[in-house]
């Protein structure tokens, strides 16, 4: 509701707002600046929405410590972008664009370091604020990383409608991360739109084939509506009107390392046909970059779950010391397709990660400190 004021007492106010301001005493200035904004025909006027958002942007620099929940600096991004809609001779608009750019920029550092503490509350305020504001002023600006963030905050507070709208524009643009589709997918599974849900893994698993956790979602998700039998069935009928289609038998070595993992009593029959999948695979193409890398990770995996299932009281050295010996065997076997997987794509970083850890477990301390400087390397270039 606007105020009716006379002429001059208004345009004190707004005199009396930059005079206060100039001199620092920001609360005097803003109880002016928030009487100005109130008379309509100041409220009309450039000059008074570009001292608001000024006064706002500083109230905010000297108060958001103490009063970190306040709204000094939406108000000034509101303030300013008013002055630059009320000012047709841009007398304003350069100071307005750099006092928006400023804020813009804090509201992201704060969103950056929210979600790295793990405070996806206040990373899915800021960022959300970041990109709304971004797109009233430039829809071409935000990068899409950003908008990812977004919807991935909004995810791990559970807010899952506004977690969609995010992650899917950003997957019609064809946004370059596995965990984009494992996060839909997972939406769509608790809210049980099913054919969505497969519909985003298939797109996943296309996009991102060396993305286990992906294949790992989907053939969960078929275990878990009892379809691992089916999904088995329909696999080797695909491989028998495809033959030279690779990627059905890919799926099929992760179904029997799936089927390993929830039958425990037959999981070395499981983990051996896996084995058989993956070497017939690379037998007919010794470049196939999933086979190379899921079976080092099927002999490195198998190792480590002995070494961490070994019981340290058993006082049986001998014992020991053969089980020690099959998980070195079992590093060893995995490391030429480690090798060659990386051979075929150097800057993959699940790659990296085994080379780094199978020489570790080799007790090779200097290629392993090679492999994970160049992991570290490629991942703080990422950020």
């Amino acid at each position: 509701m606007f105020v009716v004021t006379t002429g001059a007492f208004a345009q004190d106010l707004v005199n009396d707002a930059a005079k206060s301001a100039q001199g620092g005493d920001y609360d005097k200035a803003q109880v002016s600046i928030d009487q100005a904004v109130l008379d309509e025909k100041l409220a009309s006027e450039a000059k008074t929405w570009y001292y608001y958002g000024f006064i706002y942007k500083q109230l905010y620099k000297t108060k958001q410590s103490t009063d970190p929940k306040s709204s000094f600096r939406k108000l000034s991004i509101d303030g300013l972008n008013k002055s630059i809609e009320l000012d047709p001779k841009s007398e304003f608009a350069a100071d307005c664009d750099k006092m928006i750019k400023y804020l813009l920029n804090t509201i992201y550092n704060d969103a950056v370091l929210a979600l790295k503490a793990q405070a996806f509350d206040r990373a899915y305020d800021n960022y959300s604020q970041y990109v709304e504001i971004n797109r009233k002023m430039d829809p071409t600006a935000v990068e899409d990383k950003v908008i990812f963030y977004t919807g991935y905050s909004a995810y791990m507070i559970k807010d899952f409608d506004n977690a969609i709208k995010y992650l899917d524009e950003v997957r019609l643009k064809d946004y370059n991360d596995p965990l984009l589709y494992f996060f839909m997918a997972k939406i769509y599974h608790d809210k049980n739109e099913v054919e969505k849900c497969f519909e985003i893994l298939e797109e996943g698993k296309e996009k991102h084939p060396l993305a286990k956790d992906l294949n790992e979602m989907y053939i969960s998700y078929k275990l878990e509506r009892g379809q691992l039998t089916e999904l088995e069935t329909e696999l080797r009928k695909a491989i028998t009107l495809n033959p030279e289609d690779l990627e059905y038998r890919v799926t099929l070595a992760l179904l029997y390392e799936k089927k390993a993992e929830v039958d425990r009593q037959n999981a070395q029959t499981y983990t051996d046909e896996a084995e058989k999948v993956y070497i017939g695979i690379i037998e007919k193409d010794p470049n196939h970059m999933r086979a190379n890398y899921n079976l080092a990770l099927l002999y490195y995996n198998h190792a480590v779950n002995i070494m961490n299932n070994m019981d340290d009281d058993d006082d049986d050295i001998f014992a020991l010391n053969d089980i020690q010996e099959q998980c070195i065997q079992l590093f060893k076997k995995s490391l030429p397709y480690f090798n060659k997987a990386h051979e075929l794509d150097p800057n993959n970083t699940e790659v990296l990660m085994g080379l780094g850890g199978v020489h570790f477990s080799l007790n090779d301390m200097e290629k392993s400190e090679m492999y994970n400087a160049k992991l570290k390397e490629i991942q703080e270039g990422k950020n």
